[in-house]
């Protein structure tokens, strides 16, 4: 065999590989664009006595099969959530609040973080959200966190439950 025809082999094979390559990548992309999770709807959540076995049964496939479910329905969470990000925008605004950070291609990141301690009054204060521009993201956010916690509460107490 020439030194042509075997560069040509190898510049077949590395076409293929390169093709079989991005066939892989298609089908993997395709099967997480795909995927679902199980949704179960909050008010069927939170009333946890009239759960009925079977949808305990989704629940715990949903958690064995992809660990993943999907809570809906959640009173108030929309309208909270962009109420939130609103208002977080408007607080980061003032360049003494949060954190920063500039990436190579120039993107400023601001952030603003807080944290949940385990026990009563567990939702802790955004510490340097203390600008005034900050207060309507203060008080949007404590009743943001509210209904997260109720969210996860029900979703605990059904867990729990089976």
């Amino acid at each position: 065999r020439s030194a042509a025809q075997a560069g040509r082999t190898h510049a077949r094979h590395r076409t293929r590989m390169a093709t079989l390559a991005g066939l892989l990548a298609f089908t993997s992309a395709a099967s997480v664009a795909s995927f679902k999770p199980q949704i179960i709807s909050f008010d069927t959540l939170s009333q946890s006595r009239s759960f009925a076995s079977d949808a305990h049964q989704l629940l715990a496939e949903a958690l064995s099969n992809s660990g993943i479910i999907q809570l809906s329905n959640i009173p108030q969470f929309a309208a909270l959530r962009k109420e939130v990000l609103a208002s977080a925008h408007t607080c980061l605004s003032d360049n003494s609040v949060g954190a920063s950070h500039i990436f190579e291609d120039g993107t400023l990141r601001r952030t603003i973080a807080s944290l949940t301690v385990t026990g009563p009054g567990g939702a802790q204060p955004f510490a340097d959200a203390k600008s005034s521009r900050c207060d309507k993201f203060n008080s949007v956010s404590d009743k943001f966190r509210a209904v997260a916690d109720e969210a996860v509460r029900a979703f605990t107490t059904t867990l729990t439950s089976m």
